[in-house]
């Protein structure tokens, strides 16, 4: 399956694609932990049916260069995939101008996804999220995120991938308690011999570790799980 172009000849509306799937904006940062996208996906493809979830990807410019051509049409095919964002759809308005009638992408995506999860999240941009920055989509999804009601609050989910010196730096510590005071869920970075070659805390969770929260986050049973509860309602009607 390839991933349908977004054009300003159409617009995203949430109202447009409301079904009984649960909606997962995922979205990538500048960090190396980014070349894991194809396998974060590959492990929530074979943990979840198409028919109970729905994933739009959100690439941020710095996270594309660690994706190569091939990764990327990787991940478009993956039948979760519904969707891949840049921040250029942000500003892909039907005549190149903006109108009162165009609908706000990152409003919309925001309306549209049950959660959201950034994997991997750099330090750069824990940093631009705390102060309250807006220059890109992810932060502007972020920044128009209901955070007065805990359970959207409460949808977010963050796996930093960070050198273990900048995760142990003194400002990074109070950025995080902040997204948990928010309703956020941090998955605390591990311990690993890193990209740059230091060894110590900063590399990003397991893959699974982010399927189990993301599936937690949602609510939804794994394949295994629907497969389950099919025979036990056959056991039941037999």
């Amino acid at each position: 399956m390839t991933i349908p172009s977004v054009t300003p000849e159409t617009p995203f509306l949430a109202s447009n694609h409301q079904d009984s799937k649960k909606h997962l904006l995922l979205a990538t940062t500048g960090s190396v932990a980014t070349i894991k996208l194809p396998q974060l996906l590959t492990h929530l493809s074979q943990k979840f049916s198409p028919s109970t979830l729905t994933i739009h990807l959100l690439i941020s410019p710095s996270s594309k260069k660690f994706l190569s051509p091939a990764d990327l049409d990787e991940v478009s095919r993956n039948p979760l995939v519904s969707r891949l964002w840049s921040d250029a759809d942000e500003w892909a308005f039907p005549s190149g101008v903006y109108t009162r009638e165009c609908p706000v992408l990152h409003i919309e995506l925001r309306k549209w996804a049950d959660v959201l999860v950034v994997a991997p999240l750099s330090a750069n941009t824990l940093s631009s999220i705390v102060v309250g920055r807006c220059d890109g989509l992810l932060l502007s999804v972020l920044r128009a995120w209901d955070w007065g009601e805990k359970e959207r609050g409460g949808g977010v989910v963050v796996a930093p991938a960070m050198n273990t010196l900048m995760w142990t730096h003194p400002v990074t510590g109070g950025q995080v308690e902040t997204l948990k005071g928010w309703g956020v869920e941090v998955l605390t970075p591990v311990s690993k011999v890193l990209a740059c070659g230091d060894e110590g805390v900063g590399g990003m969770v397991g893959v699974e570790v982010v399927v189990e929260a993301i599936g937690r986050k949602l609510g939804i049973l794994s394949v295994e799980g629907e497969k389950e509860k099919e025979d036990e309602a056959e056991t039941v009607e037999g």
